[in-house]
């Protein structure tokens, strides 16, 4: 069967549409991955750099800076990125801009005002955060420079939300990664170059400043594109942003809490070495999320329309795609840990074994496939919310009870543990809830 469409009535058959439609998110999937992987890559020269210039503690005060950051500029977005994702694709449906514009508008207006406060408090009690989480004051500058991190990281993730669900897929996925860490991996390795006796700090100080380029490109373009959209009325977002939040949040509190559970039962080498292997390990990670981040507005529309069938094979390829792609790392990171923590430095090598539990963790990850994105395009972040606590509070308690133990070792299998949890559960709501099968 054929539909006529166009003024010369070329006929379309339905699978062709379905093909054109697949190619156009090929070749988001495509940028997507190229755009990640470089972030990648940019992330783990400007940690080897960390970590060669300035060693083990080095390494572990800049990880405090790097996971308070992202914690906290995730608090204060308040889930509300994933609903504007949400919100702008189901208007685009509906033709009607005015919702979108006001989405943006709202949105951002409550993520900056929070966040602000945050980094406020970040900045003036610095002194006090630093001896209550490290034992010391030694980390009172990386705290202050988190404060004015925090508002940075939380306001670019709403802008480079908004722009890739208006179709701006390659800015989106530059200003949440490439352009940020390169401008740290520029200045950081020029002051290599030219032998400059810096501190860590200056480390993030650069990071901080190459974001707040990215903060400033992605406001001017994001104006541009939506500056003559009328202004519609305000949509409720709070409650399904709170939820978000939520299981955004339990994410991120796994990596914190075993990185804090490290620097008070070990020493801030070890919260370096677990933080260079939790890296190393989100590779895998990366491809999940910009698979997700770019499947989010295509699973919505679909999902708008009740067309089940399309997400079926959309997931299904998704998720196909996902495998090929982690598993040459996988292979690489069992056969040759050692190899890849001496890059570091020679003190690194002694995560190993934590590495592969952190890898197998992060494989199994990506092999459930798109699962999260479908539940929060389907409304359903009340189960994301849930199964997130559930992983949280079981790697909570298994960095409570093996990191005295086990240290960076232990850290690896509470998270790991945490993440196939969350997994695991997120795919049996799939297939019951939302009705989507991937295979079968």
């Amino acid at each position: 069967m054929s539909e006529i469409t166009g003024s010369d009535e070329v006929p379309v058959s339905k699978w062709a549409k379905l093909r054109r439609r697949l190619n156009g998110v090929g070749i988001e999937m495509l940028i997507a991955f190229v755009m990640r992987f470089a972030t990648a890559g940019l992330s783990f020269v400007l940690n080897w750099m960390v970590a060669r210039k300035f060693g083990p503690e080095g390494a572990g005060l800049y990880a405090i800076v790097m996971t308070t950051g992202v914690l906290f500029s995730t608090f204060a977005a308040l889930g509300l990125d994933i609903v504007i994702v949400r919100t702008i694709a189901v208007a685009r449906v509906e033709k009607n801009f005015g919702k979108a514009r006001k989405a943006i508008r709202q949105g951002l207006l409550v993520t900056v005002v929070l966040s602000g406060m945050i980094g406020l408090l970040f900045v003036l009690g610095n002194r006090p955060i630093s001896e209550f989480w490290v034992k010391g004051g030694e980390a009172a500058p990386f705290i202050l420079v988190t404060g004015i991190l925090i508002p940075i990281l939380a306001a670019m993730r709403l802008l480079a939300a908004a722009l890739r669900a208006i179709g701006k897929v390659a800015l989106s996925q530059v200003v949440q990664g490439p352009l940020g860490t390169g401008t740290a991996v520029l200045l950081l390795g020029t002051s290599l170059m030219m032998d400059w006796q810096i501190p860590a700090l200056y480390a993030a100080i650069f990071y901080t400043f190459g974001f707040m380029l990215c903060l400033l490109l992605a406001t001017f373009v994001l104006h541009r594109e939506t500056r003559h959209w009328p202004v519609g009325t305000s949509s409720p977002m709070l409650l399904s942003g709170m939820m978000v939040l939520g299981s955004q949040v339990t994410v991120f509190l796994v990596e914190w809490f075993a990185t804090l559970m490290l620097t008070n039962y070990g020493t801030t080498a070890d919260a370096g070495i677990f933080r260079v292997c939790f890296q190393i390990g989100a590779l895998f990670g990366l491809i999940m999320m910009a698979a997700e981040s770019i499947m989010g507005p295509h699973f919505a529309a679909l999902l708008a329309r009740n067309d089940i069938a399309s997400v079926n094979r959309l997931a299904r390829n998704v998720s196909l795609a996902m495998i090929a792609a982690g598993a040459p790392l996988m292979v690489v990171i069992l056969a040759a840990p050692e190899f890849l923590l001496g890059l570091f430095g020679e003190e690194f090598k002694s995560g190993a074994n934590a590495l592969r539990i952190i890898s197998l963790g992060q494989m199994a990850n990506i092999a459930t496939g798109p699962v999260a994105s479908i539940l929060l395009m389907a409304r359903q972040e009340k189960w994301t919310l849930t199964y997130g606590i559930g992983g949280c509070v079981i790697a909570g308690l298994l960095s409570w009870f093996f990191v005295p133990i086990w240290g960076v070792m232990g850290a690896a299998v509470a998270v790991s543990a945490g993440i196939l949890f969350r997994r695991i559960t997120a795919s049996i709501v799939v297939r019951k809830v939302v009705g989507v099968r991937f295979f079968g």
